[in-house]
């Protein structure tokens, strides 16, 4: 695992694991991790899986699992999303890394995470918030590295990539990057869209300017509100 990754027990509420339950995963980079600040700090009626003592907690922010110690997305959309069973999350977003980083120093432990989870529930839904360590070389490499992304994650697994609806929201905006690579990597992002019938692309995140971000990257309570709020209306689209 990253030797940032959030794993303070202190305020955090162990429970059973549970069985039969929808999973949901967050994956991607600090805009995905505990790098925000929310309005929501909690919600208990959900829980977030840490993996590093293959327990589970009571959700609240800063989630296990993900590197950065601000706040997270993941409690927000817990908090939206509809449901009349407790939902697992899954958090193992890792600020600054890339696609290929992921490829290459993350995929494998979160393949080996749902090998564990999903002896026993369903993954339903995969949230990917990344993009913003891209640059116009690596974005020509998108597609052909999302493709070795999906196949990683899903190796071995019982559940297959098509039966999964996986998100990928249009992350790219961090402060005063050279802005070159946009039309690539959006490019890149429209062929996995096509490509793929399970995958929903997600404009609001690039759509959302400084006054949603509290350091013209990271989103602020605003921010984290609306896209939340966007992510919760697809995954309510199917029943957990």
């Amino acid at each position: 695992f990253h030797p940032s990754i959030y794993s303070n027990l202190n305020n955090k509420i162990k429970k059973e694991c549970p069985i039969k339950s929808s999973v949901i995963v967050i994956i991607g980079q600090s805009n995905g991790a505990n790098y925000g600040k929310s309005y929501i700090f909690e919600n208990k009626d959900n829980l977030n899986y840490n993996p590093i003592d293959d327990m589970c907690y009571e959700l609240s922010e800063p989630v296990l699992g993900a590197t950065g110690s601000l706040d997270s997305i993941t409690s927000s959309i817990g908090k939206k999303i509809k449901s009349t069973k407790t939902v697992l999350f899954i958090n193992t977003s890792v600020g600054g890394s890339s696609i290929k980083d992921w490829n290459e120093l993350y995929v494998k432990n979160l393949n080996t995470i749902l090998k564990k989870v999903l002896d026993k529930n369903f993954l339903k839904t995969i949230i990917w918030i990344q993009g913003e360590a891209e640059d116009h070389m690596s974005s020509t490499k998108y597609y052909e590295n999302f493709l070795i992304l999906k196949n990683s994650i899903f190796k071995d697994l019982k559940v297959k990539f098509k039966e999964v609806d996986f998100i990928i929201t249009k992350s790219t905006y961090c402060g005063e990057k050279e802005k070159s690579h946009l039309r690539e990597i959006n490019r890149q992002r429209e062929l996995i869209k096509k490509q793929f019938s399970n995958v929903k692309l997600l404009e609001i995140t690039d759509n959302l300017n400084n006054s949603y971000r509290y350091d013209n990257c990271h989103f602020n309570r605003e921010g984290i509100e609306i896209i939340s709020t966007e992510i919760a209306k697809i995954i309510n689209l199917n029943k957990l």
